[in-house]
């Protein structure tokens, strides 16, 4: 553990703008402000994922809080700039940390340093549906001031259909790009 607050703490001062992704997150139990364990990322995005790692203290293991500080750690990973994958390692026989990387929905796809090596991918968005609904609105705003609703509209459609074509294909290439170097 000393070496691990050790890179911790020097990640916080190469990186003082960044130091979510290098710092020891407490674990609290909101009922009476009990700490009981932590969980970190090991740095920021990189290749568009980033590594946890996270403990429980032995009384309060197996009572689904680390299962919950994952999942509550991933979700706020996945609305980060440029993270695509949240990636954990584990020891092959460490079953609770298994469990709750499967209940987080993180699947095996290898072997790393530490052990076994899980991945768990951002859901997809969609950027087209949003862009068109954008795109009509500016439409509508155009027809209502040239007067022409067909025009605008049209102008509008098009122009929410190029943007969120172009959003979606971006996002895809750079999924799949990342996806190509976890592996």
């Amino acid at each position: 553990m000393d070496a691990a607050f050790h890179e911790m703490h020097n990640g916080c001062a190469k990186h003082p703008k960044d130091w979510r992704w290098y710092t020891n997150w407490q674990i609290i139990l909101h009922s009476d402000e009990t700490y009981i364990g932590s969980l970190c990322f090991k740095g920021g995005p990189a290749n568009g994922s980033v590594e946890i790692g996270y403990g429980i203290d032995e009384p309060y293991q197996n009572q689904g809080y680390a299962t919950d500080a994952v999942k509550a750690a991933a979700e706020w990973a996945f609305f980060c700039e440029g993270v695509y994958f949240v990636i954990a390692e584990t020891e092959r026989d460490n079953q609770a940390s298994i469990r709750v990387l499967k209940k987080n929905g993180f699947e095996l796809f290898g072997e790393g340093e530490e052990g076994l090596r899980w991945k768990k991918e951002k859901p997809k968005m969609v950027w087209m549906p949003i862009y068109m609904c954008l795109g009509m609105s500016c439409g509508l705003a155009i027809s209502t001031a040239s007067g022409n609703t067909g025009t605008g509209l049209s102008f509008g459609l098009c122009l929410g259909l190029a943007i969120g074509a172009a959003m979606d294909a971006r996002n895809k290439s750079l999924r799949d790009k990342y996806k190509k170097e976890l592996k």
